[in-house]
Protein backbone atom coordinates (compact mmCIF):
# COMPACT_ATOMS: atom_id res chain seq x y z
CA UNK A 1 0.00 0.00 0.00
CA UNK A 2 1.13 4.03 -0.07
CA UNK A 3 2.57 3.11 3.12
CA UNK A 4 6.44 3.81 1.83
CA UNK A 5 8.24 7.57 2.00
CA UNK A 6 7.95 9.92 -0.60
CA UNK A 7 10.05 9.16 -3.39
CA UNK A 8 13.47 10.70 -3.35
CA UNK A 9 14.83 11.48 -6.81
CA UNK A 10 16.29 9.63 -8.69
CA UNK A 11 16.72 10.30 -11.90
CA UNK A 12 18.98 13.02 -13.75
CA UNK A 13 16.25 15.59 -13.98
CA UNK A 14 16.84 18.16 -11.77
CA UNK A 15 13.82 18.72 -9.80
CA UNK A 16 12.86 20.71 -6.43
CA UNK A 17 13.57 18.50 -3.56
CA UNK A 18 10.45 16.66 -1.99
CA UNK A 19 9.18 18.62 1.14
CA UNK A 20 8.39 15.97 4.14
CA UNK A 21 5.03 16.39 5.18
CA UNK A 22 4.55 15.32 8.35
CA UNK A 23 0.53 15.20 8.20
CA UNK A 24 0.56 12.57 5.25
CA UNK A 25 2.95 10.30 8.19
CA UNK A 26 -0.46 10.80 10.71
CA UNK A 27 -2.57 9.92 7.48
CA UNK A 28 -0.81 7.02 7.21
CA UNK A 29 -0.83 6.41 11.10
CA UNK A 30 -4.58 6.72 11.14
CA UNK A 31 -5.43 4.84 8.09
CA UNK A 32 -3.04 1.46 9.28
CA UNK A 33 -4.45 1.82 13.27
CA UNK A 34 -7.64 2.22 12.21
CA UNK A 35 -7.74 -0.96 9.60
CA UNK A 36 -5.34 -3.16 12.29
CA UNK A 37 -8.40 -2.23 15.38
CA UNK A 38 -10.86 -3.79 13.18
CA UNK A 39 -9.33 -6.54 12.29
CA UNK A 40 -8.69 -7.48 15.90
CA UNK A 41 -11.73 -5.92 17.34
CA UNK A 42 -14.61 -5.39 14.74
CA UNK A 43 -17.40 -4.11 17.01
CA UNK A 44 -15.00 -1.53 18.68
CA UNK A 45 -14.56 0.28 15.50
CA UNK A 46 -16.94 -1.17 12.69
CA UNK A 47 -15.83 1.46 10.00
CA UNK A 48 -12.17 0.80 10.13
CA UNK A 49 -12.04 -0.58 6.28
CA UNK A 50 -11.86 3.04 5.38
CA UNK A 51 -8.56 2.85 6.11
CA UNK A 52 -7.56 1.28 2.87
CA UNK A 53 -9.40 3.74 0.84
CA UNK A 54 -7.04 6.25 2.71
CA UNK A 55 -3.93 4.51 1.70
CA UNK A 56 -4.79 4.58 -2.02
CA UNK A 57 -5.76 8.35 -2.09
CA UNK A 58 -2.15 8.93 -0.17
CA UNK A 59 -0.65 7.01 -3.14
CA UNK A 60 -2.77 8.63 -5.59
CA UNK A 61 -1.30 11.90 -4.30
CA UNK A 62 2.48 11.04 -3.93
CA UNK A 63 2.80 8.68 -7.09
CA UNK A 64 1.18 11.42 -9.09
CA UNK A 65 3.51 14.16 -7.53
CA UNK A 66 6.11 12.24 -8.26
CA UNK A 67 5.71 11.32 -11.66
CA UNK A 68 4.39 14.96 -12.51
CA UNK A 69 7.82 16.53 -11.22
CA UNK A 70 9.50 13.63 -13.10
CA UNK A 71 7.48 12.40 -16.36
CA UNK A 72 8.73 9.16 -17.74
CA UNK A 73 9.74 10.05 -21.32
CA UNK A 74 10.30 6.34 -22.85
CA UNK A 75 9.55 3.12 -22.01
CA UNK A 76 13.37 3.14 -20.04
CA UNK A 77 12.07 5.70 -17.35
CA UNK A 78 8.33 4.12 -17.04
CA UNK A 79 11.08 0.61 -16.18
CA UNK A 80 13.25 2.57 -14.02
CA UNK A 81 9.69 3.55 -12.16
CA UNK A 82 9.20 -0.18 -11.92
CA UNK A 83 12.15 -1.09 -10.29
CA UNK A 84 12.38 1.57 -7.89
CA UNK A 85 8.59 0.05 -6.79
CA UNK A 86 9.88 -3.57 -6.17
CA UNK A 87 12.76 -2.50 -4.31
CA UNK A 88 10.78 -0.48 -1.96
CA UNK A 89 7.93 -2.42 -1.99
CA UNK A 90 8.44 -6.54 -2.36
CA UNK A 91 10.69 -7.20 -0.27
CA UNK A 92 8.94 -6.62 2.96
CA UNK A 93 6.18 -7.93 1.26
CA UNK A 94 8.22 -11.44 0.08
CA UNK A 95 9.18 -11.98 3.67
CA UNK A 96 5.67 -11.67 4.94
CA UNK A 97 4.23 -14.61 2.12
CA UNK A 98 7.36 -16.74 3.13
CA UNK A 99 6.80 -16.09 6.82
CA UNK A 100 3.03 -16.83 6.40
CA UNK A 101 3.63 -19.72 4.42
CA UNK A 102 6.00 -21.34 6.89
CA UNK A 103 3.02 -20.87 9.39
CA UNK A 104 0.68 -22.48 7.30
CA UNK A 105 2.59 -25.64 7.51
CA UNK A 106 3.45 -25.52 10.86
CA UNK A 107 0.07 -24.61 12.20
CA UNK A 108 -2.94 -24.49 10.12
CA UNK A 109 -5.06 -28.05 8.86
CA UNK A 110 -4.41 -29.40 5.69
CA UNK A 111 -7.68 -28.97 4.91
CA UNK A 112 -6.64 -25.31 4.37
CA UNK A 113 -3.51 -25.51 2.25
CA UNK A 114 -4.44 -25.70 -1.45
CA UNK A 115 -6.95 -22.37 -1.25
CA UNK A 116 -4.31 -21.05 1.57
CA UNK A 117 -1.20 -21.83 -1.05
CA UNK A 118 -3.08 -20.39 -4.48
CA UNK A 119 -3.83 -17.37 -2.41
CA UNK A 120 -0.68 -16.97 -1.40
CA UNK A 121 0.82 -16.82 -5.14
CA UNK A 122 -2.01 -14.56 -5.64
CA UNK A 123 -0.11 -12.54 -3.26
CA UNK A 124 3.32 -12.58 -4.57
CA UNK A 125 1.64 -11.81 -8.18
CA UNK A 126 -0.21 -9.05 -7.03
CA UNK A 127 -4.09 -10.86 -8.66
CA UNK A 128 -5.32 -11.40 -4.86
CA UNK A 129 -7.78 -8.45 -5.44
CA UNK A 130 -9.35 -10.58 -8.99
CA UNK A 131 -9.21 -13.79 -6.92
CA UNK A 132 -11.13 -12.50 -4.35
CA UNK A 133 -13.43 -11.24 -6.55
CA UNK A 134 -14.38 -14.24 -8.63
CA UNK A 135 -14.40 -16.83 -6.03
CA UNK A 136 -14.81 -15.32 -2.00
CA UNK A 137 -18.09 -13.68 -2.93
CA UNK A 138 -19.62 -17.29 -4.12
CA UNK A 139 -22.01 -18.21 -1.54
CA UNK A 140 -20.40 -21.57 -1.06
CA UNK A 141 -17.42 -19.67 -0.56
CA UNK A 142 -18.50 -17.75 2.76
CA UNK A 143 -17.77 -20.33 4.81
CA UNK A 144 -14.04 -20.85 4.17
CA UNK A 145 -11.67 -19.68 6.60
CA UNK A 146 -10.03 -16.53 5.72
CA UNK A 147 -6.40 -16.74 4.35
CA UNK A 148 -2.75 -15.11 6.12
CA UNK A 149 -2.75 -13.69 2.56
CA UNK A 150 -6.23 -12.49 2.02
CA UNK A 151 -4.77 -8.52 2.98
CA UNK A 152 -2.85 -8.30 -0.21
CA UNK A 153 -5.80 -7.53 -1.67
CA UNK A 154 -5.63 -3.89 -1.35
CA UNK A 155 -1.81 -4.36 -2.12
CA UNK A 156 -2.48 -5.61 -5.67
CA UNK A 157 -4.72 -3.11 -6.28
CA UNK A 158 -2.15 -0.35 -5.52
CA UNK A 159 0.48 -2.80 -7.64
CA UNK A 160 -1.96 -3.03 -10.52
CA UNK A 161 -2.17 1.06 -10.40
CA UNK A 162 2.02 1.90 -10.07
CA UNK A 163 2.06 -0.68 -13.55
CA UNK A 164 -0.37 1.65 -14.98
CA UNK A 165 -0.28 5.43 -13.87
CA UNK A 166 3.50 6.41 -15.05
CA UNK A 167 2.56 4.83 -18.51
CA UNK A 168 -0.55 6.94 -17.91
CA UNK A 169 1.25 10.40 -17.09
CA UNK A 170 3.74 9.56 -19.57
CA UNK A 171 0.51 10.02 -22.65
CA UNK A 172 -1.07 12.45 -21.14
CA UNK A 173 1.97 14.70 -21.00
CA UNK A 174 2.81 13.60 -24.52
CA UNK A 175 -0.42 14.61 -25.49
CA UNK A 176 0.32 18.15 -24.18
CA UNK A 177 2.83 18.73 -25.56
CA UNK A 178 1.71 17.32 -29.19
CA UNK A 179 -1.33 19.70 -29.33
CA UNK A 180 0.30 22.54 -27.20
CA UNK A 181 -1.70 21.99 -23.73
CA UNK A 182 -1.05 23.16 -20.46
CA UNK A 183 0.69 19.87 -18.57
CA UNK A 184 -1.74 21.23 -15.59
CA UNK A 185 -4.56 21.38 -18.03
CA UNK A 186 -3.74 18.11 -19.40
CA UNK A 187 -3.15 16.05 -16.03
CA UNK A 188 -6.68 17.43 -14.35
CA UNK A 189 -8.36 16.14 -17.60
CA UNK A 190 -7.29 12.49 -17.83
CA UNK A 191 -7.25 12.30 -13.64
CA UNK A 192 -10.81 13.79 -13.58
CA UNK A 193 -12.07 11.36 -16.00
CA UNK A 194 -10.44 8.65 -14.44
CA UNK A 195 -12.54 10.18 -11.27
CA UNK A 196 -15.72 10.32 -12.99
CA UNK A 197 -15.61 7.14 -14.75
CA UNK A 198 -14.63 5.08 -12.24
CA UNK A 199 -17.03 6.52 -9.65
CA UNK A 200 -19.90 6.38 -11.65
CA UNK A 201 -18.71 2.59 -11.99
CA UNK A 202 -18.24 2.17 -8.20
CA UNK A 203 -21.56 3.21 -7.35
CA UNK A 204 -23.26 0.73 -10.54
CA UNK A 205 -21.20 -2.13 -9.35
CA UNK A 206 -21.58 -1.51 -5.27
CA UNK A 207 -25.15 -1.95 -5.67
CA UNK A 208 -25.76 -4.97 -8.14
CA UNK A 209 -23.04 -6.87 -7.00
CA UNK A 210 -21.19 -5.58 -3.71
CA UNK A 211 -18.79 -8.57 -2.89
CA UNK A 212 -17.30 -8.37 -5.63
CA UNK A 213 -16.98 -4.37 -6.46
CA UNK A 214 -15.23 -4.08 -3.57
CA UNK A 215 -11.84 -5.99 -4.57
CA UNK A 216 -12.27 -4.53 -8.19
CA UNK A 217 -9.44 -2.44 -9.33
CA UNK A 218 -11.63 -0.42 -11.08
CA UNK A 219 -13.92 0.54 -8.77
CA UNK A 220 -10.79 1.80 -6.85
CA UNK A 221 -9.38 3.59 -9.49
CA UNK A 222 -11.03 6.82 -8.73
CA UNK A 223 -9.67 6.76 -5.01
CA UNK A 224 -5.96 7.28 -6.26
CA UNK A 225 -7.99 9.76 -8.96
CA UNK A 226 -8.90 11.77 -6.08
CA UNK A 227 -5.14 12.28 -4.78
CA UNK A 228 -3.90 12.87 -8.06
CA UNK A 229 -6.26 15.70 -8.72
CA UNK A 230 -4.82 17.07 -5.55
CA UNK A 231 -1.43 16.29 -7.09
CA UNK A 232 -2.42 18.32 -10.51
CA UNK A 233 -3.50 21.02 -9.18
CA UNK A 234 -0.12 22.32 -8.20
CA UNK A 235 2.09 22.45 -5.74
CA UNK A 236 0.82 26.27 -4.63
CA UNK A 237 -3.22 24.18 -3.92
CA UNK A 238 -1.68 22.01 -1.86
CA UNK A 239 1.53 24.07 -0.21
CA UNK A 240 1.46 24.61 3.68
CA UNK A 241 -0.93 27.30 4.68
CA UNK A 242 -1.50 28.85 7.50
CA UNK A 243 -4.62 30.65 6.74
CA UNK A 244 -8.50 29.88 8.44
CA UNK A 245 -9.57 28.05 5.42
CA UNK A 246 -7.13 25.55 4.94
CA UNK A 247 -7.73 25.43 8.83
CA UNK A 248 -11.27 24.61 8.51
CA UNK A 249 -10.54 22.04 5.76
CA UNK A 250 -7.77 20.31 7.43
CA UNK A 251 -10.03 19.69 10.46
CA UNK A 252 -13.32 18.99 8.08
CA UNK A 253 -11.46 16.28 6.27
CA UNK A 254 -10.48 14.95 9.59
CA UNK A 255 -14.01 15.18 11.00
CA UNK A 256 -14.58 12.72 7.86
CA UNK A 257 -12.56 10.29 8.43
CA UNK A 258 -13.26 10.27 12.26
CA UNK A 259 -16.49 9.23 11.46
CA UNK A 260 -16.79 7.23 8.47
CA UNK A 261 -13.98 4.93 11.09
CA UNK A 262 -17.13 4.83 13.93
CA UNK A 263 -20.46 5.20 11.97
CA UNK A 264 -20.01 2.74 8.68
CA UNK A 265 -20.20 -0.83 9.36
CA UNK A 266 -19.16 -3.67 6.99
CA UNK A 267 -22.98 -4.68 5.92
CA UNK A 268 -22.87 -1.51 4.43
CA UNK A 269 -22.44 -1.63 0.30
CA UNK A 270 -19.08 -0.87 -0.19
CA UNK A 271 -17.37 1.40 -1.44
CA UNK A 272 -19.95 3.25 -3.79
CA UNK A 273 -20.59 6.73 -2.91
CA UNK A 274 -20.25 6.01 0.54
CA UNK A 275 -16.56 5.80 -0.03
CA UNK A 276 -16.73 9.50 -1.22
CA UNK A 277 -16.71 10.74 2.64
CA UNK A 278 -13.19 9.15 3.89
CA UNK A 279 -11.71 9.43 0.42
CA UNK A 280 -12.91 13.26 -0.18
CA UNK A 281 -12.15 13.84 3.42
CA UNK A 282 -8.63 12.66 3.14
CA UNK A 283 -8.32 14.63 0.07
CA UNK A 284 -9.46 17.84 1.76
CA UNK A 285 -6.42 17.18 4.53
CA UNK A 286 -4.06 16.88 1.62
CA UNK A 287 -5.01 19.65 -0.53
CA UNK A 288 -5.09 21.55 3.04
CA UNK A 289 -1.72 21.15 4.58
CA UNK A 290 -2.71 23.41 7.10
CA UNK A 291 0.11 24.33 9.22
CA UNK A 292 -2.09 27.15 11.37
CA UNK A 293 -1.09 26.77 15.15
CA UNK A 294 -4.50 25.19 16.06
CA UNK A 295 -4.51 23.07 12.71
CA UNK A 296 -5.09 18.96 13.03
CA UNK A 297 -1.03 19.03 13.44
CA UNK A 298 -1.00 18.34 16.62
CA UNK A 299 -2.94 15.27 16.30
CA UNK A 300 -1.28 13.97 13.20
CA UNK A 301 2.50 15.28 13.90
CA UNK A 302 3.10 14.07 17.64
CA UNK A 303 6.36 11.11 18.01
CA UNK A 304 3.51 7.82 18.24
CA UNK A 305 1.75 8.84 14.64
CA UNK A 306 5.38 9.26 13.39
CA UNK A 307 6.28 5.68 14.43
CA UNK A 308 2.91 4.25 13.40
CA UNK A 309 3.55 6.32 10.00
CA UNK A 310 6.80 5.22 9.63
CA UNK A 311 6.26 1.14 10.48
CA UNK A 312 2.83 1.58 8.99
CA UNK A 313 3.99 -0.63 5.32
CA UNK A 314 5.04 -3.37 7.93
CA UNK A 315 2.72 -3.26 10.48
CA UNK A 316 -0.01 -3.65 7.64
CA UNK A 317 1.62 -6.21 6.39
CA UNK A 318 2.08 -8.36 9.14
CA UNK A 319 -1.07 -8.10 11.64
CA UNK A 320 -3.13 -9.76 9.34
CA UNK A 321 -1.32 -13.13 9.22
CA UNK A 322 -0.41 -13.11 12.89
CA UNK A 323 -4.49 -12.36 13.18
CA UNK A 324 -4.92 -15.42 11.36
CA UNK A 325 -2.53 -18.07 12.85
CA UNK A 326 -2.16 -17.14 16.40
CA UNK A 327 -5.42 -18.87 17.57
CA UNK A 328 -4.02 -22.32 15.97
CA UNK A 329 -1.61 -21.76 18.91
CA UNK A 330 -3.09 -21.24 21.90
CA UNK A 331 -6.81 -22.81 23.28
CA UNK A 332 -8.39 -19.66 23.83
CA UNK A 333 -7.91 -16.64 21.85
CA UNK A 334 -9.37 -14.08 23.70
CA UNK A 335 -7.58 -10.11 24.82
CA UNK A 336 -4.69 -11.27 26.36
CA UNK A 337 -3.97 -13.18 23.33
CA UNK A 338 -4.93 -11.03 20.87
CA UNK A 339 -2.90 -8.26 22.58
CA UNK A 340 0.57 -10.55 22.68
CA UNK A 341 -0.29 -10.98 18.58
CA UNK A 342 -0.69 -7.20 18.11
CA UNK A 343 2.69 -6.41 20.37
CA UNK A 344 4.34 -9.53 18.18
CA UNK A 345 2.91 -7.70 14.79
CA UNK A 346 4.79 -4.19 15.99
CA UNK A 347 7.71 -6.09 17.22
CA UNK A 348 8.13 -7.60 13.77
CA UNK A 349 7.13 -4.62 12.10
CA UNK A 350 9.71 -2.59 13.18
CA UNK A 351 12.76 -5.22 12.61
CA UNK A 352 11.38 -5.69 8.96
CA UNK A 353 11.38 -1.72 8.32
CA UNK A 354 14.45 -1.35 9.59
CA UNK A 355 16.84 -4.20 8.45
CA UNK A 356 14.15 -4.81 4.91
CA UNK A 357 12.42 -1.95 4.07
CA UNK A 358 15.46 0.02 4.80
CA UNK A 359 19.14 -1.96 4.57
CA UNK A 360 18.25 -4.52 2.62
CA UNK A 361 16.77 -2.13 0.00
CA UNK A 362 20.26 -0.15 0.29
CA UNK A 363 21.43 -3.44 -0.26
CA UNK A 364 19.60 -4.41 -3.99
CA UNK A 365 20.32 -0.44 -5.08
CA UNK A 366 24.42 -1.40 -4.52
CA UNK A 367 24.30 -4.59 -5.02
CA UNK A 368 25.76 -5.70 -8.88
CA UNK A 369 24.68 -9.27 -8.55
CA UNK A 370 21.36 -9.02 -6.74
CA UNK A 371 19.68 -6.05 -9.38
CA UNK A 372 15.94 -5.36 -8.59
CA UNK A 373 15.06 -7.21 -11.39
CA UNK A 374 16.72 -10.55 -10.43
CA UNK A 375 15.20 -10.04 -6.79
CA UNK A 376 12.33 -9.51 -8.53
CA UNK A 377 12.50 -12.71 -10.54
CA UNK A 378 13.84 -15.22 -7.88
CA UNK A 379 11.88 -14.50 -5.18
CA UNK A 380 8.51 -14.69 -7.18
CA UNK A 381 9.93 -18.02 -8.61
CA UNK A 382 10.99 -18.98 -4.53
CA UNK A 383 7.36 -18.07 -3.35
CA UNK A 384 5.57 -19.84 -6.40
CA UNK A 385 7.38 -22.78 -5.94
CA UNK A 386 6.83 -22.95 -2.06
CA UNK A 387 3.32 -22.27 -2.56
CA UNK A 388 2.67 -24.27 -5.18
CA UNK A 389 3.85 -27.20 -3.10
CA UNK A 390 1.48 -26.60 -0.62
CA UNK A 391 -1.49 -26.66 -3.64
CA UNK A 392 0.05 -29.76 -4.87
CA UNK A 393 0.32 -31.87 -2.35
CA UNK A 394 -3.48 -31.15 -0.80
CA UNK A 395 -4.58 -31.33 -4.34
CA UNK A 396 -2.77 -34.83 -4.90
CA UNK A 397 -4.15 -36.09 -1.12
CA UNK A 398 -7.63 -34.53 -2.33
CA UNK A 399 -7.93 -36.73 -5.34
CA UNK A 400 -6.32 -40.05 -3.67
CA UNK A 401 -9.13 -39.42 -1.45
CA UNK A 402 -12.19 -39.58 -3.38
CA UNK A 403 -11.88 -42.99 -4.04
CA UNK A 404 -13.42 -43.80 -0.63
CA UNK A 405 -13.15 -47.45 -1.24
CA UNK A 406 -9.00 -47.18 -2.02
CA UNK A 407 -9.51 -45.13 1.33
CA UNK A 408 -11.18 -47.55 3.64
CA UNK A 409 -8.94 -50.07 2.41
CA UNK A 410 -5.72 -48.29 3.11
CA UNK A 411 -6.48 -47.45 6.58
CA UNK A 412 -8.04 -50.84 7.08
CA UNK A 413 -4.45 -51.91 5.76
CA UNK A 414 -2.86 -49.54 8.20
CA UNK A 415 -4.88 -49.92 11.84
CA UNK A 416 -6.24 -53.70 11.48
CA UNK A 417 -9.32 -54.85 11.35
CA UNK A 418 -9.83 -54.61 15.48
CA UNK A 419 -9.01 -51.03 14.97
CA UNK A 420 -11.37 -49.92 12.31
CA UNK A 421 -14.30 -47.60 12.43
CA UNK A 422 -15.49 -47.49 16.20
CA UNK A 423 -13.45 -49.67 17.28
CA UNK A 424 -10.45 -47.28 16.86
CA UNK A 425 -11.86 -45.03 19.51
CA UNK A 426 -10.77 -47.56 22.62
CA UNK A 427 -7.89 -47.13 24.40
CA UNK A 428 -6.09 -49.66 23.10
CA UNK A 429 -6.04 -48.60 19.79
CA UNK A 430 -4.98 -45.13 20.54
CA UNK A 431 -2.11 -46.21 22.44
CA UNK A 432 -0.95 -48.74 19.99
CA UNK A 433 -1.84 -47.30 16.85
CA UNK A 434 -1.69 -43.56 17.00
CA UNK A 435 -5.13 -43.37 15.54
CA UNK A 436 -5.78 -39.92 15.88
CA UNK A 437 -2.20 -39.17 14.39
CA UNK A 438 -2.18 -38.64 10.53
CA UNK A 439 -4.47 -37.66 7.54
CA UNK A 440 -3.95 -41.39 6.02
CA UNK A 441 -5.66 -42.93 8.85
CA UNK A 442 -8.94 -41.56 8.14
CA UNK A 443 -11.20 -42.74 5.04
CA UNK A 444 -12.52 -40.07 3.63
CA UNK A 445 -9.41 -37.81 4.42
CA UNK A 446 -10.90 -34.36 5.99
CA UNK A 447 -9.55 -32.29 3.27
CA UNK A 448 -12.29 -33.97 1.28
CA UNK A 449 -14.94 -32.71 3.30
CA UNK A 450 -14.68 -29.20 1.37
CA UNK A 451 -15.77 -30.96 -2.31
CA UNK A 452 -18.36 -33.16 -0.25
CA UNK A 453 -21.50 -31.14 -1.07
CA UNK A 454 -25.05 -31.70 -1.62
CA UNK A 455 -26.42 -32.37 -5.06
CA UNK A 456 -28.97 -29.04 -4.95
CA UNK A 457 -25.50 -27.19 -4.30
CA UNK A 458 -23.86 -28.18 -7.20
Amino acid sequence: MSLQQAEPGTTARKSKPTVFRGDIQGLRAIAVGVVVIYHFWPKALPGGFIGVDVFFVISGFLITTHLLKRPPQNIRDVAQFWMRRVKRLLPASFLVILAGLLGVWLLAPITLWQDWGFQAIAATFYFQNWYLSTSKVDYLAEADAPSPFQHFWSLSVEEQFYLIWPILIGALLFAALRFGWKRRNAALLGMGTIFALSLGFSIYATATDAGAAYFSTFTRAWEFAAGALVAALGQRAYAAKKDLTSLAGAWIGLAALIFSALAFAGEMPFPGYIALVPVLGTALILLSHSTHRYSPGILLENRVMRFLGDNSYAIYLWHWPILILAPYTVAEFGVAAQIGALVLTVLLSVLTQKLVEVRFRKFIEVSKLLTAPRFLLAGSATLALAAGSFYAMSGNIMEESKDVTASIKRVNAQVGADCFGSNGLSDSCVEAKGIPEGYKQLAPAPIVAKEDKPALQD
